[in-house]
């Protein structure tokens, strides 16, 4: 099945949703189950006591969308825009699992959050906070983390091969098992006062 709008009250299953613009638009209690959402719009749009279960999102706009108890449950985002997104405003049960890749989420919210094995792959994580989030085992791969914020957040056993400009106190953050990669994971020092030099050159002098 395959629909070009979205409404408030409706139950969708398995359903294909390519070009819905809900931009500005106030959606509430609307259910989705399997469904694949490709080049939508919800800008500035409030998704209120929605739920999203095993959906993907392709080419999707979600920039200051406001996600009010709302679930967002086992679902990927492909290749969007989700900038300024509050997700600490959605319905948290349990965990809140997701992939991102190839997505812009800066400044955006996750903190407090129980992120467990959540991914996110080759995104712009500009600003994002994640203070007080639960992100261990997660996948963090090529991601730009500018100025992102990490604070007494659980990162243990979390993969940070190829990620680069993030800044993170080993003293304030859960890093056990954590994986960096070089350069970046030189970073860590900085919040130590810890300087890095070469060897100074062999006194040769008898």
């Amino acid at each position: 099945m395959q629909n070009n709008s979205i409404s408030s009250n409706e139950t969708v299953e398995e359903a294909q949703i390519i070009g819905a613009d809900c931009t500005t638009k106030k959606i509430e209690e609307s259910e989705y189950y399997n469904c694949v959402f490709r080049n939508c719009h919800f800008n500035d749009a409030t998704l209120k006591k929605c739920s999203f279960d095993t959906c993907t999102f392709e080419h999707c706009n979600f920039n200051m969308c406001k996600l009010t108890d709302t679930t967002i449950k086992s679902c990927k985002f492909l290749s969007s825009t989700l900038v300024g997104v509050d997700f600490t405003k959605t319905k948290v049960n349990l965990v809140f699992q997701v992939v991102f890749r190839n997505c812009n989420l800066g400044f955006s919210l996750f903190s407090t959050l129980k992120m467990i094995g959540s991914t996110f792959v080759a995104c712009n994580m500009e600003e994002v906070d994640f203070a007080e989030a639960k992100l261990d085992e997660s996948i963090f791969h090529f991601s730009d983390l500018s100025r992102a914020i990490f604070n007494h957040t659980d990162l243990r056993k979390t993969d940070f091969r190829g990620a680069h400009n993030y800044t993170i106190d080993p003293r304030n953050n859960f890093l056990k098992d954590a994986v960096f990669s070089e350069p970046a994971v030189m970073s860590l020092l900085d919040s130590l006062g810890i300087k890095i030099a070469e060897p100074p050159e062999q006194d040769t002098e008898n």
